[in-house]
């Protein structure tokens, strides 16, 4: 076994090999278009990243009730569909089924929705 290679985003996958890892694609897709990433490995990172802004492509942010998939209960990904002031969204995003997928949410309250943009 090799040392392990750090990515632009200070973390490696031996930092987030157990936990959930959907804020470090993120992260990856906003340094492979030359954007700033959030700061951290974390989904709730994303909350105030850049500006807010409602619309398809958005980073998107929700928080559930935390179960299996997550240990907190906040998830990160690209908004691709569905009406969030509505309660329901399909994000492509990572560790969604163990994979980069996109993965429907329903019964997501408002108050838990946050999406970003760039700033």
């Amino acid at each position: 076994r090799g040392k392990p290679v750090k990515q632009a985003s200070g973390y490696t996958m031996a930092n987030v090999d157990e936990t959930a890892w959907c804020a470090c694609f993120v992260n990856w897709c906003l340094l492979e278009a030359n954007e700033s990433p959030a700061r951290g490995a974390t989904a709730k990172g994303y909350i105030d990243w850049g500006r807010n802004l409602e619309q398809a492509g958005a980073i998107t942010v929700i928080y559930r009730e935390p179960f299996g998939d997550s240990s907190s209960g906040y998830h990160v990904g690209f908004l691709i569909g569905g009406k969030p002031e509505e309660g329901y969204l399909a994000l492509l995003g990572g560790n969604q089924n163990n994979s980069v997928c996109r993965k429907w949410f329903v019964g997501i309250e408002r108050k838990n929705v946050w999406q970003r943009w760039p700033a």
